[in-house]
């Protein structure tokens, strides 16, 4: 465990917010039976084997899994050493997808959307339900492809969810709840580039930052 655990950290599992390095450790007794062609570390072939374990419990980032895994398992003195890799659905207060925000006053939900294109130059946005005589005063938002946020949007108490690449069954039982917005996945993501910029910048300000000259759509309009 002095090897496993040091080994998975270095790889980079173990980080939660402004810590680093964290785990959990259990003991209990591992037990199993080393058959004919294996060279067991501990125990004999042949022979039911109880050996004094630690259990050794890391947070990962799914991108990362792949290397954490492999480093687990260069470092592990078993020919199969136990794992386990648990999909966490826990709310991540450090990071997420989208936002929801509240507007400065009430507005009514045609003009609001015809706000949206004008400034997000979407030359088309597809929507949901009526908006005659609708009010929009809290926003959801997720660029890029938000179908799978639409409960949380509707959880958060949004009027409007303003998304990209929703489907035509995604549109469908939400009229009454929530307007559903598509101004497509480009329009929806084109202007974080200032966003990055500001923040390369404001990390490195010594480092040039300057925009590509290649800006394209790949989806055109007629």
């Amino acid at each position: 465990v002095e090897q496993v655990e040091p080994a998975m950290l270095d790889a980079g599992a173990g980080r939660l917010g402004d810590y680093d390095r964290c785990s959990y450790r259990m003991s209990g007794t591992g037990r199993y039976r080393a058959l004919e062609g294996a060279d067991p570390f501990a125990g004999h072939v042949g022979t039911r084997h109880a050996e004094p374990e630690e259990r050794v419990e890391v947070l990962c980032h799914s991108g990362n899994c792949a290397a954490v895994v492999k480093a687990l398992i260069d470092a592990h003195p078993y020919e199969e050493p136990a794992l386990d890799i648990i999909a966490l659905d826990n709310e991540d207060r450090y990071s997420g997808s989208g936002l929801v925000g509240e507007l400065p006053e009430p507005v009514e939900a045609r003009e609001f959307l015809q706000r949206v294109k004008a400034v997000m130059e979407c030359p088309s946005i597809r929507f949901s339900g009526r908006l005659d005589g609708r009010q929009v005063s809290r926003v959801a938002l997720c660029g890029g492809s938000g179908a799978f946020l639409i409960g949380n949007a509707i959880a958060a108490n949004a009027q409007i969810y303003l998304t990209g690449d929703l489907k035509y069954h995604d549109f469908q039982g939400h009229d009454d709840r929530i307007i559903l917005a598509d101004m497509g996945h480009y329009e929806s993501e084109h202007f974080t580039k200032e966003i990055f910029r500001d923040i390369i910048s404001k990390k490195n300000p010594n480092f040039a930052v300057a925009f590509s000259q290649h800006d394209e759509n790949p989806i055109n309009y007629i």
